[in-house]
């Protein structure tokens, strides 16, 4: 159903009703045919080898290591060109591993086996392992194991060693940081044997020690290792490479957090542009490379359905505001807002209106200026890879802290009591975590897609549909007249139009209600 809004002048306006990322994977379906779990079988272990960590070296064969009560160790087992999946718990008291396997063990005095060990997993089921970012990992991709099936007895000989780097950060108490460049994994799936990685950026505060718990990475280009640190609230960006010998495989580490006064060995560089247009300045926030979930789940909404997986590949920059009635009259000598103020956003301008005002400006400036594509405008609106995970609207699940909407733009309060009608002054709310405001709400903004539906597939860099099958040109984030239900990051629509592919509504365009927000490339 397409969310289709209707104005008429003659009747009035009708108000519309009152988050480094993670890769996600298809999950195990069974088949109509093998739809029950894995029958298990069961055997004594024995572990020959010590239990493993970061400081102390791996000792010799025949030494037994110090397991704590019920520490699990996950293996793989070679039997003949097949691999037969385990787990095996460790009794403390009984000094003895119990192992449940999936599949047939054939009795040999040695074979190969892979052995996992993790710590600071989340609850495991016989299929799956959840990780996180401090999750160590320890692995023996050569150990051995012997079994006498009149026994049922397995003895493992392991050496389970790092397979990640590790790094904590030393900083002052309750200092920020956000940092990717590495990545972590997020699960292990024992019947695939294989891990599963996230790109999400690592967030935190550093606690009253000074020093954070040690996060588990491996680097996306191990032939380049880079970290970058991302300060939005002071539009900062860090980025230090390391040598090949630092955070390899198995080594831990630390690093001081760079801030605005102390570098610490990084290189800083700031996140946003300030475009200069004649006598206005244009800021431009910087967005780095994502995967997100885009759209959302509704019953009313279905335009905005099925949320698909989006990949944006390229950094972007998006204006840290709504295009204002200031910059609009630099760039087009006239301002067709109902509404005006400098500072408020430009209004009345239909999608041919924009298009025209960003060739002019990419004239001026000899930058790259253009509408944003839906999946652009989304993503910045969740907060791109600093996303908190808001639900609801760009920067809060609380519309009073960010979105101007409700017909009158006074939010319910007194303290916007000079604005009768109309859009607020951009910046008046609070930005989002990337430090853009007014995403949810004050005016609509145009995006580049022809309206049309979401594919159920996932995307990577979606523009929308070809323009042969587009009527409209979408809308985003809704207005000061519109109720809640427009204001969240997910929500899209078009308005009806005379002018079947560009122009607003009549009365949309009358009441002031759609803008314009630019994006440019680097």
């Amino acid at each position: 159903m397409k969310t289709i809004r209707i104005f008429s002048i003659v009747a009035g306006l009708v108000m519309g009703t009152a988050a480094f990322m993670s890769c996600e994977r298809e999950g195990i379906e069974p088949s109509p045919e093998d739809n029950t779990a894995p029958v298990l079988s069961k055997a004594s272990m024995r572990l020959v080898g010590d239990m493993p960590s970061y400081e102390s070296a791996t000792k010799a064969d025949e030494t037994e290591g110090e397991w704590a009560d019920k520490s699990k160790v996950y293996l793989q087992f070679a039997v003949g060109d097949k691999m037969v999946s385990g787990s095996a718990t460790y009794d403390l008291l009984e000094d003895i591993w119990s192992l449940e396997y999936a599949g047939t063990l054939n009795t040999v005095e040695s074979a190969l086996c892979h052995a996992y060990y993790f710590e600071n997993a989340g609850e495991a089921t016989f299929e799956e392992v959840p990780m996180n970012e401090k999750t160590a990992v320890y692995i023996d991709t050569t150990a051995t194991y012997s079994f006498s099936f009149e026994d049922n007895l397995i003895v493992l000989k392991a050496h389970l060693k790092p397979y990640l780097s590790r790094v904590r950060l030393e900083g002052k108490h309750k200092q920020g940081y956000s940092f990717d460049g590495p990545l972590h994994y997020t699960s292990y799936n024992m019947l695939e044997n294989k891990f599963v990685s996230s790109t999400k950026m690592i967030c935190g505060t550093i606690p009253e020690s000074g020093k954070t718990d040690y996060y588990y990475l491996f680097f996306k280009d191990p032939n380049k290792k880079q970290m970058y640190f991302y300060d939005y609230v002071t539009g900062d960006k860090f980025t230090r490479t390391f040598p090949e010998n630092v955070f390899a495989m198995g080594k831990s580490g630390y690093l001081n957090a760079p801030t605005a006064e102390a570098y610490s060995g990084w290189e800083a560089e700031k996140l946003y542009i300030d475009v200069k247009v004649y006598n206005e300045t244009v800021r431009m926030i910087r967005v780095e490379p994502g995967t997100f979930m885009m759209g959302m789940v509704t019953t009313t909404e279905t335009d905005a359905m099925p949320v698909h997986q989006v990949t944006i590949t390229k950094p972007y920059y998006i204006s840290e505001t709504e295009v204002t009635n200031a910059v609009w009259y630099a760039v087009q000598g006239s301002n067709p807002s109902k509404y005006t103020g400098s500072s408020r956003p430009v209004q009345n301008v239909t999608w041919n209106d924009c298009s025209t005002f960003i060739t002019n400006l990419n004239k001026h400036t000899g930058k790259k200026f253009s509408f944003p594509t839906e999946a652009q405008w989304e993503f910045a609106a969740r907060g791109g890879n600093m996303s908190k995970g808001y639900k609801y609207y760009s920067g809060s699940n609380a519309y009073k802290d960010v979105a101007v909407f409700g017909r009158s733009g006074k939010l319910g309060t007194s303290s916007y009591s000079s604005y009768d009608y109309g859009p607020l002054d951009v910046k008046t709310m609070k930005p989002n975590e990337l430090g853009i405001y007014d995403m949810s709400g004050n005016v609509s903004e145009w995006c580049s897609d022809w309206y049309g539906a979401y594919s159920s597939s996932a995307q990577t860099n979606p523009s929308g549909p070809d323009s042969n099958s587009g009527n409209y040109k979408v809308n985003r984030g809704g207005s000061w007249w519109d109720g809640s239900l427009y204001m969240t990051t997910r929500a899209k629509y078009v308005y009806t139009s005379y002018d079947k592919y560009y122009s607003s509504s009549a009365a949309a365009y009358y009441y002031g209600m759609q803008g314009l927000r630019l994006v440019m490339e680097p």
